[in-house]
């Protein structure tokens, strides 16, 4: 099995910077942002192989891979301005070392669509067909579940940072998308404090998202994503 890579504990790592995460990750000797991008990030990449039909080895060596082209192009990637903002520039990486691993199978694997519709090897669909299936329904999942990812990493992280009280409120109001007037009956809390506190713990959470390189939707974009029932972007954007 592949040995995931790993970076060694660095307590600068922890403390806190104005500079984002993404940006510090262009001095390729800053171990620890490098440690604190790989802790936050690889899962992202995993869980997404796994979700496309990769194997558990496979999914490692995407892990692997997405690391190693990451620290190859990320220090121009803020300085060409032909390169995508940095979601969408991590997605074509991730997604093509996805679609790398399905096209090192076997043409007797390589021709099942992934998620288990099986494909006539008669009807003369390529190998090309069977991975570009599984990877069209990633591209259309990325925006969603990315911002899902990053907000549950920043949660986390906010949730050491406050009081369980104060963050249970929190959560249920913003995160859960509950009304004040049900959080207030369901906590016993007034009003005032859900609304003082939103806006001290969301301090917290907007901080927490602009360092790992987190970008929210425009106001537009957010209705679109309400509308889609994209709760996890929607409430992203809100939140940041």
């Amino acid at each position: 099995m592949t040995t995931l890579m790993a970076f060694p504990d660095d307590d600068a790592s922890r403390q806190q910077s104005r500079e984002t995460l993404v940006g510090r990750l262009k001095d390729l000797d800053d171990i620890g942002a490098w440690r604190e991008f790989f802790d936050t990030y690889w899962m992202l990449f995993y869980s997404r192989a796994r979700r496309a039909g990769l194997g558990i080895q496979e999914a490692e060596d995407v892990v692997q891979e997405v690391m190693r082209d990451v620290a190859r192009l990320v220090p121009r990637w803020d300085h060409d301005p032909t390169v995508p903002k940095f979601k969408g520039w991590l997605k074509k990486i991730v997604l093509g070392k996805i679609a790398d691993q399905f096209r090192k199978r076997r043409p007797e694997i390589s021709l099942r669509d992934a998620f288990g519709r099986p494909t006539d090897s008669t009807s003369g669909t390529s190998t090309e067909a069977s991975v570009v299936d599984p990877i069209a329904k990633l591209e259309r999942e990325w925006d969603g579940e990315y911002a899902a990812y990053l907000l549950t990493v920043a949660a986390e992280r906010v949730k050491l940072q406050v009081s369980p009280e104060l963050f249970a409120i929190y959560a249920f109001h913003v995160l859960e998308w509950h009304s004040v007037e049900e959080t207030c009956e369901r906590l016993g809390v007034s009003a005032a404090k859900v609304y003082l506190n939103k806006l001290r713990v969301g301090r917290r959470m907007k901080r927490e998202l602009k360092r790992l390189g987190y970008v929210p939707a425009n106001s537009r974009q957010t209705e679109e994503d309400s509308e889609t029932g994209d709760a996890s972007a929607s409430t992203a954007s809100a939140v940041a």
